[in-house]
């Protein structure tokens, strides 16, 4: 599904909007796909996500749910109104590596943030549909990956933050429109994995970036603006 910001000033974190380390805060999603004229249903369903974006094209947010199926039928495809706004495409953006250190504006072509939520249905076999209820969260471990130019370390020590775990606060900025622009912020990463790229000739350096708590829940935030 492409980005459709909400309202103004919304604010999607973890303890509100999505599945907490406890498994037990979220709510579960009933889901419904139409096809030809058929229908088929997923009822308790929690789900995972991941935010991809490419330079040049809109940012996408993927969303991916374990849940139990119930009996298929007929149905009329439903009205359905679609947004008409056009997303922001991956450009002009703003995206910065904060440590005590430093306050570094990465060059970059891509980003990716993965909830990482681990999903798990219950088997029972003294059951009909052979799970019980709802499908169960186990855990969450979100990460960060982009793909920054290799710079020297005089600008940013990659290499000496890894070795270093340095505790680094990310942010990215997308759009300037008001209700179709976002802020992702994560403020408490460190730098888990480098390997070495290449983009066009260039060197990069494409960085995967754990992304922890310092208290609960607080690991990270997308502002809708």
């Amino acid at each position: 599904a492409g980005y459709t910001a909400g309202a103004v000033g919304r604010v999607i974190q973890p303890n509100s909007d999505f599945p907490t380390n406890n498994g037990g805060d979220s709510d579960t999603q009933s889901i419904r796909l139409w096809q030809d004229g058929t229908y088929v249903d997923m009822a308790g369903a929690r789900g995972t996500a991941q935010l991809t974006a490419n330079v040049g094209e809109p940012v996408q947010m993927n969303f991916s749910y374990l849940g139990g199926l119930r009996d298929p039928g007929d149905a009329t495809f439903p009205t359905i109104t679609y947004p008409t706004v056009v997303p922001p495409t991956f450009r002009n953006v703003k995206m910065y590596l904060k440590s005590t250190s430093f306050d570094y504006a990465v060059t970059f072509s891509n980003f990716t943030f993965d909830l990482g939520v681990q999903l798990s249905a219950r088997s029972n076999a003294n059951l009909s549909d052979g799970t019980i209820g709802a499908t169960q969260i186990l855990g969450r471990t979100p990460t960060i990956t982009f793909d920054a130019d290799h710079e020297l370390d005089a600008t940013f020590p990659f290499f000496q933050d890894i070795t270093d775990q340095t505790v680094l606060q990310v942010s990215l900025i997308v759009g300037t429109a008001t209700n179709n622009s976002f802020i992702f912020t994560a403020g408490n990463c460190n730098i888990t994995n480098i390997t070495q790229g290449d983009r066009d000739g260039l060197i990069t350096n494409t960085c995967t970036l754990a992304v922890n708590e310092s208290t609960t829940d607080d690991d990270w935030f997308l502002v809708c603006k």
